[in-house]
């Protein structure tokens, strides 16, 4: 007799070219290939043999005597190892009948390789090559036996080409009927050996399997029902966990901007604190200093008033003594009503800080979850209530009533000696999917395919994010126009009104214009028409002097800060050039730009040593180092003049002249957003803001001797939308520096030129 692997021949192209929805039932999911001696796991999943052993070795070994379905987990035993699960006789089949179809079965009877059967014997049953086949027809013995040549075989119905299954006691023996009392098939010498018919009932197997047919007909339209809730609820749970991801990403978005929100009114505050020490620390030592200013004072009276008197007392005669004594007395009295209170200041200060309320703040801060979590379906321990009448008309109507148990079924003859384990949600989905029960829209995603899924459609959503139109790709074209110089000020000397490479400008709130004049070492003050008011400091290191005179800033009360090159310090002057304080910056590698934010910190730009971007220094009025920020973001460049910019909200805008653009960041130091674009900005040379709180960008072009200077204005809203573009007339000046004048003139310097251009409103 054959043996049913004979049949399990290549046939793959046949396959792909008669019957494509047949052949996909016929490759196992493990190895993507045909099934080779296809073997069934208790979930009715089908691998391969081999396929199968190699997956009890990578889940330990045939030693722990079950497998897991490498689809649904779902345990089988393994009593006799791999080779005691039943063979797929159903698989075995349909391959048989593909490749009758096919006409490309090989001849089971003789042993030449490949040979191609051209005929069946029913009887036999085998398929014979046309040498077998004139043998065969040549035999009396197989006179009686029918024939069928292949080419008629493929006009019948498939189902008649089942090879015929061997008994394992008897062997060759075809298992012909079944026994009612043991459940089993069996051959005709198992009546005899085992099922004797006196004790024991057989039946015809066609006859058992037409009465059963109909109990297996309804439990599998019960099954198709709750794979079909299986397959909703699969795909509600696929939509709900990418609703979830989302909702994830929305509120992580949201922890992270409250508490950046939160560092920055905790910084906001540290730098209240700090400056109320300074405050309270500057108003106690300027009392203590005072108090200790009398007490020196009252000791030196002490002391002449003590060696007068004793003097008196040890050397004057009574006449001497009482020439004096009067004026002792009156020293003393006056000596006793200035000796300070003997209660000394404190130098006490403290911090106010309960870290337990803090902490207990912070901990208030929880992710709760807005809805009543949805209960999770539980599949029922067993589908059916147990009861044998399995008519499942009214099973539509409630849960309850569809759940009958698996051993009604077996009692129906469903499958004998059975009982199904409950299964899972996971593992009827991945079912679902992996058995192509399902198709097109429907499909339930494994696990595996829910996650890749899942960032594909954030992937999606975000390809959508980035085909929304940007700050930059939202900007309408913008022509430029002009502004024209109104007139000229300022020529070479050391005369009033004249310049040695004048370095910065700054406009006062008193409508003045300051001019830190380098090479002639002051500042020169002009009224709003370029006409010279006064000038102040002179070459030297003394209060209210400069070595080389650079950056200036305007502070909110009016008062002028200028950074003095030579003595490395910033000297802070009424807007009448009267010397008010100093600091130095022993802390900074080297300053380059300088502004005052609307609190009064003055804001200093690091150059370091080796001349790239070092960060932005914060210091107060009186020139404690309050923080430095270290604009990481920004790449090392080389600073030009102008770096720096402070609106009403105390955002700090810094130039990155290697991308072209403005780094804006928040008062704390926290980076917000960027302005501007290589497509708008060509030689970034130094920012302004104006009242309005625009965003105006100096941008600049390469002349021909190579040095760059300013002759273009791009103005941006706050928001960071181009609002215009403002093209200095005459162009190429030399133009180096520029600020606005009340009113919003533009007012440029030329140090290499020395003089001052004074333009039109803009």
């Amino acid at each position: 007799m054959a043996k049913l692997s004979q049949f399990s021949v290549d046939f793959s192209e046949a396959l792909s070219s008669t019957h494509p929805e047949v052949a996909s039932l016929l490759v196992c999911k493990l190895c993507d290939r045909l099934y080779k001696q296809p073997r069934i796991l208790s979930c009715l999943h089908t691998f391969c043999y081999k396929c199968l052993q190699y997956e009890v070795l990578k889940q330990g070994g045939e030693g722990q005597g079950t497998i897991g379905c490498p689809l649904c987990s779902q345990q089988t035993a393994l009593p006799r190892g791999t080779s005691s699960l039943p063979d797929n006789h159903v698989i075995t089949k349909m391959q048989e009948a593909e490749a009758i179809m096919s006409g490309n079965i090989h001849c089971t009877n003789c042993e030449t390789a490949g040979a191609i059967a051209a005929a069946r014997c029913n009887d036999c049953p085998e398929f014979l090559c046309a040498h077998c086949l004139s043998t065969h027809n040549f035999m009396k013995v197989f006179k009686s036996h029918k024939v069928v040549p292949v080419s008629e075989l493929s006009q019948q119905d498939l189902t008649t080409f089942s090879q015929p299954l061997s008994c394992q006691p008897h062997k060759g023996e075809p298992l012909e009927l079944f026994c009612n009392t043991c459940e089993v098939l069996i051959c005709k010498r198992c009546t005899k050996d085992g099922h004797q018919g006196n004790t024991h009932e057989h039946s015809a197997i066609k006859e058992v399997w037409t009465g059963k047919l109909p109990a297996l007909k309804t439990a599998l339209k019960v099954g198709k029902e709750h794979q079909d809730k299986m397959h909703v609820r699969a795909k509600s749970l696929n939509g709900e966990l990418k609703l979830l991801e989302q909702k994830e990403e929305d509120v992580r978005e949201k922890v992270t901007d409250s508490f950046s929100k939160l560092k920055e009114l905790v910084e906001k505050r540290e730098d209240e604190v700090l400056e109320e020490l300074e405050r309270m620390a500057r108003e106690r030592k300027s009392a203590m200093f005072q108090a200790h200013t009398e007490v020196m004072q009252g000791m030196k009276k002490l002391e002449g008033f003590c060696q007068f008197t004793d003097t008196l007392v040890s050397q004057a005669s009574p006449a001497y003594g009482l020439t004096h004594y009067n004026l002792v007395a009156h020293q003393y009295q006056n000596l006793a009503a200035t000796i300070p209170p003997s209660n000394h200041m404190q130098a006490d200060l403290k911090l106010n800080w309960n870290q337990e309320e803090i902490t207990a703040a912070l901990a208030k801060i929880t992710i709760v979850d807005a809805h009543k979590p949805t209960e999770m379906p539980t599949v029922p321990q067993h589908w059916w209530n147990g009861s044998n009448n399995l008519d499942v008309t009214n099973s539509t109507s409630k849960d309850d009533d569809r759940r009958h148990s698996w051993s009604g079924v077996v009692k129906a003859g469903l499958a004998p000696n059975t009982q199904a384990p409950p299964t899972t949600l996971n593992n009827l989905s991945n079912h679902d999917t992996d058995s192509g029960a399902s198709s097109g829209e429907d499909n339930v995603d494994s696990p595996a395919q829910v996650a890749r899924g899942t960032r594909t459609y954030y992937d999606k959503v975000q390809k959508e994010k980035d085909k929304r139109p940007s700050a930059k790709s939202a900007e309408k074209p913008v022509f430029p126009h002009k502004v024209e110089a109104l007139h000229k000020f300022g020529s070479p000397g050391s005369g009033a009104g004249q310049f040695l490479f004048p370095h910065s400008i700054a406009a006062g709130h008193n409508g003045l214009l300051y001019i830190s004049d380098g090479q002639n070492h002051r500042i020169q003050v002009f009224d709003r028409k370029g006409k010279p008011q006064f000038t102040f400091g002179k070459k030297g290191k003394g209060r209210g002097m400069f070595i080389q005179p650079t950056y200036l800033a305007v502070s909110p009360d009016d008062h002028l800060f200028v950074r003095d090159k030579g003595s490395k310090r910033v000297q802070e002057f009424s807007n009448k050039g009267q010397f008010i304080n100093q600091f130095f910056m022993d802390n900074l590698h080297e300053a380059r730009g300088m502004a005052c934010d609307r609190r009064g910190r003055i804001l200093i730009v690091d150059k370091g040593d080796d001349g790239y971007h070092q960060g932005v220094a914060f210091y107060s009025p009186s020139g404690a180092l309050l923080k430095k920020v270290s604009c990481s973001n920004i790449p090392k460049m080389t600073v030009y003049a102008n770096p720096v910019a402070t609106n009403s909200k105390n955002e700090i805008f810094i130039c990155d002249h290697v991308s072209h653009c403005l780094r804006v960041y928040n008062e704390h130091g926290r980076y917000v957003r960027q302005v501007g674009n290589e497509a708008t900005i060509d030689v970034l040379m130094g920012v302004l803001v104006d009242p309005d709180d625009n965003i105006i960008v100096l941008n600049g072009i390469t002349t021909v001797t190579g040095h760059n200077c300013i002759d273009e204005l791009v103005r941006y809203r706050v928001d960071g939308a181009l609002l215009d573009k403002i093209t200095l007339s005459p162009s190429k000046q030399s133009i180096n520096t520029l600020n606005l004048l009340e009113g919003r003139y533009p007012v440029g310097i030329s140090n290499s030129k020395n003089w001052c251009l004074l333009y039109g409103r803009i």
